[in-house]
């Protein structure tokens, strides 16, 4: 199944995938953190530094 993913002929990997629904949901507004970082196996401190960061476009 193709999900239409306009990718400018880069490589989009699994890390890739991960690391973007990481950040998003780093920034979402009311997002449990420590219920992120326990998904996505990390500590809160390491999803904290590696994920959550001020979002430039509401600055």
């Amino acid at each position: 199944m193709k999900v239409g993913v306009n990718n400018q002929n880069l490589n989009v990997s699994m890390y890739t995938c991960r690391h973007t629904v990481a950040t998003k949901l780093g920034n979402t507004q009311g997002m449990s953190y420590p219920w992120v970082a326990n998904r996505l196996w990390h500590s809160l401190k390491m999803f904290m530094r590696t994920y959550v960061h001020v979002d430039e476009d509401k600055s």
